[in-house]
């Protein structure tokens, strides 16, 4: 591959993770292509996932690009049937960029995020966790400290207010 190619494939890449930031819901089904890290205790990712992450990358290349996603919540079932009143089934309210190496090493950046589509204004009816404008005040006045969900929204939620938000939702 020339570096041209080279190049627009990175720039490519690039691209599609920014698109990811800004995707916090998701259906079951695309769960099943997420890539979960069961051993965190271990310091590094297994080798099997570090193969899966560069398969297809040159020799040379040293690290990948991933997103990671801390926190995911599965919508519950209720009496064995899905509420579906605009809730998503599944929802990722902290996106975060890393570097893997070789190695299975991790290094996160401090791009943390709250997905585009969980923030409001959003479309009538559609599931939220809170307002892009506060979310914009919060990094303007903490900007290299990664926002937690919690955090950000701590100033003015009331704890019964915070739980019947989250009500229906369980982390896996």
């Amino acid at each position: 591959m020339d570096s041209n190619t080279s190049g627009f494939a990175a720039y490519w890449r690039n691209s599609l993770a920014d698109a990811e930031f800004g995707k916090g819901t998701f259906e079951r089904k695309d769960v099943s292509g997420f890539t979960q890290w069961t051993d965190q205790d271990s310091g590094r990712l297994s080798e099997e996932i570090v193969t899966a992450l560069f398969a297809g990358e040159r020799d040379d290349v040293k690290t990948v690009d991933v997103v990671l996603r801390p926190h995911v919540y599965f919508r519950l079932l209720q009496h064995g049937k899905e509420r579906t009143v605009g809730a998503p089934e599944v929802i990722t309210p902290l996106v975060t960029s890393a570097v893997v190496n070789r190695e299975g090493f991790l290094f996160p950046t401090p791009a943390t995020s709250i997905p585009r589509d969980l923030l409001e204004p959003l479309p009538k009816g559609s599931f939220s966790i809170g307002e892009i404008s506060r979310y914009d005040r919060y990094k303007t006045t903490h900007p290299s400290v990664s926002a937690s969900v919690d955090e950000f929204d701590a100033d003015t939620e009331t704890d019964e207010e915070r739980a019947k938000r989250h009500e229906g939702y369980q982390q896996k």
